[in-house]
């Protein structure tokens, strides 16, 4: 039907009119729907045939699509001692953990966490120093041997470090030593590396040794080995010393005891020969001699008549012989003494007698006669010039 007809007839006022009729197609719809699913079961194409108000049959293609179920796999890692956050879980342990979540397109997804711990790193360092020195570990300068710890904090997790220090002594040997020799003598010191790479010294001081010189004082009874003798030896330190003995002459003594007796019979003179401290030969000689025995007189006296006389004692001496005391009393008078005297005082005028015992221890008395004495007239006459000085005092 479709095109272009032309029809010419006479309208009503007498004019030939034409009616130009143009057809055109009138087309079929052909509609297209999309629709989406989560579930795959509702997926597919569905098609439609009607008519359209025009009358001409018309199609509607309806496709239900698959919306993504987003299945999201998380592969994460953390540090021994941490802890990841996932749905709202703290997770510390690793493994794979699950969870279905609601996405943007109202669908079903599941979240998979493959969670890893991962440990943390350690290193050990061995380092070996002398004494003296240091080394740095972390900022911080160490001389003394011990383990050391410090954490590095960087990429991923920390890592602890340890250090073991070891510090190997520096030797410093003082040696003593002795010679005979002054050009030895000092003190020299020698610097050497030990097996641990630390330097090590030795000092060796060299001291003299004496060489001695010794005299020796020796005795002999002999004349013969008097003198001096001079020897060149060897000491304990090895070093030449110089030996002087010096024998002198022990002699032989000869003594001579005295001793004493109050017998006669015993006087006498003994010798006898024996052998000294000093090994030589010495003569001692008893002399015993004859003590006195003692005739004593002792003079004595007496204030009683009746001691008067001679009287005699045998005693025993202080050297242990009997002597004799003979010991004469006489009789000492008894003192009478007169005695003159004066006096001022009419009442001391007078004879008064007094008894004593002399230093004699005998009785004696002593008169004493006292006189008056007048007492005197003395007349002076001085002169002055100063009328206030006359008068009589």
């Amino acid at each position: 039907d479709v095109g272009v007809a032309s029809v010419t007839f006479t309208a009503s006022t007498g004019c030939d009119s034409t009616v130009t009729t143009t057809t055109t197609l009138v087309s079929g719809y052909d509609i297209y729907f999309q629709e989406t699913t989560c579930n795959p079961l509702d997926t597919g194409r569905v098609i439609s045939s009607y008519k359209s108000t025009e009358g001409c049959d018309s199609i509607i293609t309806t496709e239900t699509i698959l919306l993504p179920s987003d299945d999201v796999s998380v592969t994460a890692s953390i540090c021994a001692g941490a802890t990841y956050e996932f749905n709202g879980l703290l997770i510390a342990t690793s493994g794979t953990y699950g969870v279905t979540l609601t996405n943007s397109s109202g669908c079903d997804s599941t979240v998979t966490l493959t969670l890893s711990v991962d440990d943390i790193a350690t290193a050990t360092i061995d380092s070996t120093i002398c004494f003296g020195e240091t080394v740095s570990f972390g900022g911080t300068d160490y001389s003394y041997p011990g383990n050391y710890v410090d954490t590095i904090t960087g990429q991923g997790c920390d890592t602890i470090v340890t250090l073991n220090l070891t510090v190997n002594p520096v030797h410093e040997i003082f040696e003593a030593a002795e010679s005979c020799d002054p050009n030895d003598v000092g003190s020299e010191t020698v610097t050497i590396a030990t097996g641990e790479g630390c330097d090590s010294s030795t000092t060796t001081v060299t001291s003299l040794n004496d060489s001695y010189e010794l005299e020796v004082y020796l005795t002999s009874c002999d004349a013969a080995d008097t003198g001096i003798v001079v020897q060149t030896l060897l000491s304990v330190d090895d070093c030449d010393s110089v030996v002087r003995t010096i024998t002198t002459l022990v002699e032989s003594y000869d003594i001579t005891l005295n001793e004493t007796t109050c017998d006669p019979g015993q006087v006498s003179s003994t010798t006898v020969t024996f052998t000294s401290s000093t090994g030589c030969d010495s003569t001692v000689t008893t002399v015993v001699s004859l003590l006195p025995s003692y005739a004593v007189t002792v003079n004595a006296e007496s204030c009683d008549p009746n001691d008067v006389g001679t009287s005699t004692q045998t005693l025993q001496a202080s050297n242990g012989c009997d002597s004799v005391v003979t010991t004469i009393t006489t009789l000492v008078n008894s003192y009478d003494i007169d005695v003159t005297a004066t006096s001022c005082d009419p009442s001391d005028v007078g004879v008064a007698s007094v008894t004593f015992t002399a230093s004699t221890g005998c009785d004696s008395t002593v008169t004493t006669t006292t006189t008056l004495v007048s007492g005197y007239d003395i007349y002076f006459q001085e002169t002055t010039c100063n009328p206030l000085d006359t008068g009589r005092v």
